[in-house]
């Protein structure tokens, strides 16, 4: 099913619908049941991408049983870490939760500080978006800890993203900038042009913030390059909005 994969990264998800739809098909006719898994698992990821949220949920949970039935358990954490994001984005924050810590608990008990680290971070979130920023702190300074362990530059730049932002909601913008700071050398360290777009936007508003107006600018305007060159519209229109009331307000 890697051929179908392409598809999807090259942006082409009815494509890969179509043909995960007609693998799905094919495995449900045969004996091979780990491969049923996966063409569920991915099927219920494009469905997520179209915001199919109830369809998708569906088939990771066809997804999961037959996980639970061959005893995979990477598999089934994973499963679960991306129900409690449907669920996320679906506003209901009792739920994901719900399904992250399962997620969590399957990580750690398999040792996997990446996968745990991951989860944290989803965790983080969720304490978040519920104004609990002591709690969303500690669940994102865990997962910088396996990260940094790892060695994963991505996940460090990620994870520094979300504990800056802690920082900045708190006020204490020099706080954020340090961890955004950390974030833009990681993110360029890992070559991961979306979270150094995402840095520069979120360094960008904190310096506007403090009247830096041309660094914001400078900030900015690579932000929104990098988003424009990654396809990605809609963050390029954010960055583009900021950018333009700096200039109006400063």
């Amino acid at each position: 099913m890697d051929h179908i994969r392409t598809f999807w990264m090259r942006g082409s998800e009815r494509e890969a619908q179509e043909r995960l739809e007609e693998a799905v098909s094919f495995f449900e006719m045969g004996e091979n049941k780990a491969e049923l898994a996966r063409a569920y698992h991915l099927l219920a990821t494009v469905l997520h991408d179209f915001q199919q949220f109830d369809t998708a949920l569906e088939y990771f949970e066809k997804s999961l049983k037959i996980k639970e039935y061959i005893g995979d358990e990477l598999g089934r954490a994973s499963t679960f870490g991306n129900m409690g994001i449907v669920h996320f984005e679906k506003g209901d924050l009792e739920k994901a939760l719900e399904y992250y810590i399962r997620s969590r608990f399957i990580f750690k008990r398999i040792g996997s500080q990446q996968g745990e680290g991951r989860i944290l971070n989803n965790i983080g979130l969720v304490y978040q978006e519920r104004n609990e920023l002591d709690r969303a702190l500690d669940c994102y300074q865990q997962a910088l800890s396996h990260y940094m362990d790892l060695g994963l530059e991505y996940g460090i730049a990620s994870t520094c993203n979300n504990i800056g932002g802690v920082h900045e909601l708190r006020g204490e913008c020099e706080r954020a900038l340090d961890f955004y700071k950390l974030a833009l050398e990681r993110s360029e360290k890992a070559n991961d042009q979306f979270a150094k777009a995402k840095t520069c936007y979120n360094l960008g508003h904190v310096l506007a913030m403090l009247g830096e107006k041309e660094l914001a600018e400078d900030l900015l305007t690579t932000g929104m390059g990098l988003f424009m060159g990654l396809s990605n519209d809609i963050e390029a229109h954010r960055c583009k909005k900021l950018l333009e009331e700096v200039r109006e307000r400063l």
